[in-house]
C-alpha cells in the first residue's frame, strides 16, 4: 500500500497519464524501461526519457520508486512529465546506491537528483526539477543542472557486525563530493526556518559525513558577509540511520546567529536549517552601600579601578536608572558595566519610628526600611538594568550581574535572593554575590537601640532619662552623650570622624545580633539560589567599639580619651560582661569577625585579606581585595 505522504505524488501520476492521453498530439516514443542495478539517474536523448531508478518521498526512505519522465519541448523551454512508475528493484543496501537516491520534496514540489548521467556519455551531473502544475498535472521544469566532481560510483569499504557499521575513511575507495550551500532568505532576521540548498559538504560513498571533518560552508545571505559560519561534522553534527541530520550546532562569525537544527537528506542537494539568534552575555557590577551611607561610598573604589570612574557607574534609585546615557550611547554592551544602588526609596512611606519618635519624611539611605524592603529595592534595580540592556542592545543580550554588598548592603542582597516574592527570572540574572564587612549574624553594637529604648527613654519614646550635668555620673546621661557624639561626629569640639551615625534610626535595631530580621535571614539561608557563586571578605584585628583610630565607645582604663564613652551599664548590656578586645568580639570595630561569616556551605570564596588596619567604614576603599575576590569568583569576567 502506498504511504500517505506519497498519495499527492501518486495522484499527480494518474492525472498526468490522463492529461497526456488527451492532449499529446504526437506521443513521445516509449522505450522499454530497463531494470537498473544502481540508483544513478539516466537521460536517454534518443527516446527523450529520464529514468530515476530510486526515488523516495522526503523525509521517508521507504518505499523506493522507479520513475520514468518524458521530455516535452516548447518554443523556448522544455520540461518533463510523468509517464510511468513502479516500485524500485535496486538494492539500497549498496553504498553506491544509497548515495544517488533522488528525493521528491512535497513541501516545495522539488525533485532532487544527486547523480544524473546521459546515455553513452562519461560526465556526471546533479539536477533539480521543480513541479509546475499550471501546464500539466505533473510537469517538472529543470531549475538546476551542474556537473558533479568526483567519482560517485566509488564505494567505501565497510565492515558489518552485529553491533557496528564502520566506514574505513582511509580507504582509497572513499570519495569526497563537493557541493555548495546557498541560503534563501536572510538569516540575520530569521527566527524560524530558512530553506537552503547544499553547496559544500563532504561525505563518503555510503552517504555519511566524514568523521572529524571540519568544512567551511559559504553562505550567500542578504546583508551578510560570507563565510557566515563553520560547520564541523565530527564534533557538532549527528547523523541518523536514514541519512538525516538530527542536529548541528554552529555559530556565526559575529556571534549573532546559531544553527540549532539541520534537517534534510544528505543524498539530495536540499536541506532545511533552523536558525536562532545567539544569546550573548553582558556583564555588570551592582554595588550596594550599607547603613548611614549612600552610593558615594564607592567613589574611591571606582577611581582606583581603571575600568571605571564615577561618571561611568550610574545610580539606580527606586527602580529607575538615573543616567542611562552610558548604555544608550553605545551600540554594544560595555565590557563590564557598573551601577550603584541608592537605598531609601521607601523610607518616607515605611511608617517606621525610631528613638525619640524619629521618622523619615524623605529618603534616608534605607535606614528606615526593613531588610525585606531593601531587598525589594535590589530586585527593582536588577529589573531596571535587565530592561535597559534589552532596550538598547536587543532581546538576544542576556545580562549577568555580580552583586557587591558592603555591610547592610549584603543583607539587602540576601533578602532579595531569599525572597519568595521575587521572580526567578530576576534572580537568574545574578552570577555572583560578594559581601564585605557584612554582619551576616548581626552585631552586638546593634543592641544599643533596645538598651536606650528600654532604659534611657520615657514610655512615650520622647523624653531622655538621666540627670544632666558633667558631674552627675548618671549612666543614661553618659550614654546620650555618646549618641550625640556619633550623631554629630564630634565631642568637646574634637572632630571624631567624617562619618555621622545616628543610632536612633530603626536600622540599628535591625542589625542587632538579636533582631528578628537577622534571625529570619539566617533561618531562610537555604533559599539562596544554587546557581550563584558566593564570596565574602572578612576583616579582623580591631576591637569592638573602636570606630576610628581616635575614638572608642567603650571605656579603657589605660587609654586617656577626652570624649565620652558609654556607661558600664550599657557596656554590660552590649557585651554581656566580655571585654571589647575579647577574641570573639574582634573584627572591624563594628562587626566581629565571626559575625561576618557567610551562611555555612555557600561561600566558595572566604578570605581575611588584612588584619588590624581596615575599619568598617573604610572597607569599600579596598579595591584590590574586592577585585581579587571577583576574579576568583568570575575569572572569565
Amino acid at each position: 500500500m502506498l504511504q500517505k505522504r506519497f498519495f499527492p505524488f501518486f495522484l499527480f501520476c494518474l492525472l498526468t497519464l490522463q492529461s497526456y492521453a488527451d492532449n499529446a498530439a504526437n506521443p513521445l516514443p516509449f522505450l522499454p524501461i530497463p531494470t537498473p542495478q544502481t540508483c544513478q539517474a539516466v537521460f536517454y536523448p534518443e527516446g527523450s526519457l529520464l529514468i530515476l531508478p530510486c526515488l523516495t518521498i522526503f523525509p521517508e526512505s521507504e518505499p523506493n520508486y522507479q520513475i520514468s519522465l518524458g521530455l516535452i519541448l516548447f518554443d523556448e523551454s522544455f520540461g518533463f512529465v510523468m509517464q510511468d512508475y513502479s516500485l524500485s528493484q535496486v538494492d539500497l543496501s549498496q553504498p553506491k546506491n544509497a548515495q544517488c537516491i533522488a528525493q521528491f520534496l512535497p513541501a516545495t514540489g522539488e525533485v532532487m537528483i544527486p547523480c544524473l548521467a546521459v546515455a553513452n556519455a562519461v560526465t556526471l551531473y546533479s539536477a533539480t526539477l521543480q513541479l509546475n502544475a499550471s501546464l500539466f498535472s505533473t510537469y517538472f521544469s529543470l531549475t538546476r543542472f551542474s556537473e558533479v566532481s568526483g567519482n560517485l560510483n566509488a564505494q567505501s569499504k565497510t565492515t558489518n557486525t552485529s553491533t557496528t557499521n564502520t566506514t574505513d575513511t582511509n580507504s582509497a575507495a572513499v570519495t569526497l563530493t563537493t557541493l555548495r550551500l546557498e541560503i534563501v532568505g536572510n538569516p540575520a532576521v530569521a527566527n524560524g526556518q530558512d530553506k537552503i540548498s547544499l553547496r559544500t559538504l563532504a561525505f563518503d560513498a555510503s552517504g555519511k559525513p566524514l568523521p572529524n571533518a571540519s568544512i567551511n560552508l559559504e553562505i550567500t545571505a542578504l546583508g551578510q558577509p560570507a563565510p557566515l559560519f563553520t560547520f564541523s561534522n565530527g564534533s557538532s553534527g549527528t547523523t541518523a540511520a536514514n541519512g538525516l541530520f538530527d542536529a548541528a550546532i554552529t555559530s556565526t562569525t559575529d556571534g549573532s546567529l546559531q544553527v540549532v537544527a539541520v534537517s534534510g537528506n544528505m543524498r539530495s542537494n536540499a536541506i532545511t536549517v533552523t536558525f536562532k539568534e545567539v544569546t550573548r552575555e553582558a556583564h555588570a557590577l551592582l554595588l550596594l552601600h550599607g547603613m548611614n551611607s549612600d552610593e558615594l561610598t564607592w567613589n574611591t573604589y571606582l577611581e582606583q579601578d581603571e575600568r571605571f570612574d564615577i561618571t561611568t557607574c550610574p545610580v539606580v534609585f527606586g527602580g529607575v536608572l538615573e543616567d542611562p546615557y552610558m548604555l544608550s550611547a553605545q551600540t554594544t554592551p560595555p565590557t563590564l558595566g557598573c551601577f550603584r544602588v541608592r537605598f531609601g526609596a521607601y523610607d518616607a512611606t515605611s511608617r517606621r519610628v525610631g528613638l525619640e519618635n524619629l521618622t523619615a519624611t524623605s529618603p534616608e539611605k534605607g535606614d528606615f526600611s526593613s531588610f525585606e524592603t531593601l531587598g525589594k529595592e535590589v530586585a527593582e534595580a536588577v529589573t531596571a538594568l535587565q530592561n535597559a540592556y534589552r532596550r538598547y542592545y536587543g532581546d538576544n543580550v542576556e545580562l549577568k550581574i555580580a552583586l557587591v554588598g558592603h555591610s547592610r548592603g549584603g543583607l539587602a542582597a540576601r533578602a532579595f535572593l531569599q525572597s519568595d516574592n521575587v521572580d526567578n527570572s530576576i534572580k537568574s540574572a545574578i552570577a555572583a554575590f560578594l559581601t564585605t564587612g557584612t554582619p551576616h549574624n548581626g552585631s552586638p553594637l546593634g543592641r544599643v537601640y533596645s538598651y536606650l529604648k528600654q532604659t534611657c527613654l520615657s514610655s512615650n519614646n520622647t523624653t531622655r532619662l538621666g540627670k544632666d550635668g558633667w558631674f552627675s555620673n548618671d549612666p543614661c546621661f553618659d550614654d546620650w552623650q555618646v549618641v550625640d557624639s556619633l550623631r554629630y561626629g564630634q565631642c568637646n569640639g574634637i572632630t571624631l570622624s567624617d562619618e555621622r551615625l545616628d543610632v536612633r534610626k530603626p536600622t540599628v535595631n535591625d542589625l542587632s545580633d538579636r533582631s528578628t530580621g537577622i534571625s529570619e535571614l539566617h533561618a531562610n539561608a537555604d533559599k539562596l539560589p544554587d546557581h550563584i557563586l558566593y564570596g565574602s571578605l572578612r576583616y579582623t584585628g580591631i576591637d569592638l567599639g573602636r570606630l576610628t583610630r581616635r575614638y572608642w565607645i567603650f571605656d579603657y582604663a589605660w587609654i586617656p580619651d577626652p570624649c565620652d564613652q558609654v556607661s558600664s551599664n550599657a557596656q554590660y548590656a552590649l557585651l554581656e560582661g566580655s571585654s571589647p578586645d575579647a577574641l570573639h568580639l574582634t573584627g572591624d570595630g563594628v562587626v566581629p569577625y565571626i559575625n561576618q561569616d557567610f551562611p555555612a556551605g555557600f561561600a566558595s570564596y572566604d578570605k581575611m585579606p588584612k588584619s588590624g588596619e581596615v575599619f568598617h567604614t573604610k572597607e569599600t576603599l579596598e579595591t584590590l581585595h574586592i577585585n581579587d575576590a571577583l576574579k576568583a569568583l568570575l575569572p572569565a569576567w
